[in-house]
C-alpha cells in the first residue's frame, strides 16, 4: 500500500473498516444471476477475517483494522458467522474502535431510515444498550485494546449521548479497560 509510509511520516494509522450488508446488495446480486451465500465474495470488508487478511498483507505497523463492532454485528448475523468468533480474530490487528448498537437484522426493503427504525433494521447506529449487541462480551474479547473507542451515534440521539456516554464508559470499566 502506497500511503503506508505517508501514514508513518504523518504519525497516523490507517484503518481498514469492515462492512455491513445491504438489501440493495443483494438485488444487484440476484439480478446478476449469483446466489446472496456470494455477498462476502463480492463484499470482502463483511468478514473481520478478509480485512485481517489484508491488513496482514500489507504488513505495516501504520496500518490496521477499524473494527466497528455494530457493522460486525449485522454482517455475521447475515453470514450465520460468529460474532465474537470474528472479534478473537480481528483483536490483534484493530487500531481504531466503532461502537454503535442494532439488532443484527438486515434492512426489509424499507427506504426510509424511520421505516427501518421502528423495525429495528439495519445499521441504526443506536446508543449502546439499546441494541442486541453483546458489549461486555465483545469487550472481553477486545482486552488488550488499547486505541481510540468512536461512539459512533446518529444525531437524532443527542439528547441521550450523556447516556450513551455513561453506558459505554460502565460497560468498559466492568471489562476490565482502563478510560483517560
Amino acid at each position: 500500500m502506497r500511503s503506508a509510509p505517508i501514514a508513518s511520516d504523518l504519525g497516523v494509522v490507517i484503518g481498514v473498516e469492515n462492512g455491513d450488508p445491504h438489501l440493495w446488495e443483494y438485488a444487484v446480486l440476484m439480478r446478476a444471476g449469483k446466489a446472496p451465500e456470494d455477498l462476502a465474495q463480492y463484499h470482502a470488508r463483511m468478514r473481520a477475517s478478509a480485512v485481517v487478511a489484508q491488513v496482514e498483507a500489507v504488513s505495516h505497523p501504520n496500518i490496521g483494522m477499524t473494527l466497528d463492532l455494530g457493522h460486525l454485528h449485522l454482517a455475521t448475523h447475515a453470514l450465520d458467522d460468529d460474532y465474537l468468533e470474528a472479534i478473537s480474530t480481528a483483536a490483534p490487528w484493530v487500531r481504531h474502535l466503532h461502537i454503535n448498537d442494532n439488532f443484527g437484522r438486515l434492512d426489509a426493503g424499507h427506504d426510509a431510515e424511520g421505516d427501518r427504525l421502528t423495525y429495528g433494521e439495519a445499521d441504526l447506529h443506536l446508543p449502546p444498550g439499546w441494541g442486541s449487541i453483546p458489549f461486555a462480551q465483545a469487550f472481553d474479547r477486545l482486552a488488550d485494546y488499547e486505541g481510540d473507542i468512536v461512539l459512533e451515534i446518529k444525531a437524532r440521539y443527542r439528547d441521550h449521548l450523556a447516556e450513551a456516554l455513561a453506558n459505554t464508559r460502565r460497560m468498559l470499566l466492568e471489562n476490565g479497560h482502563q478510560i483517560c
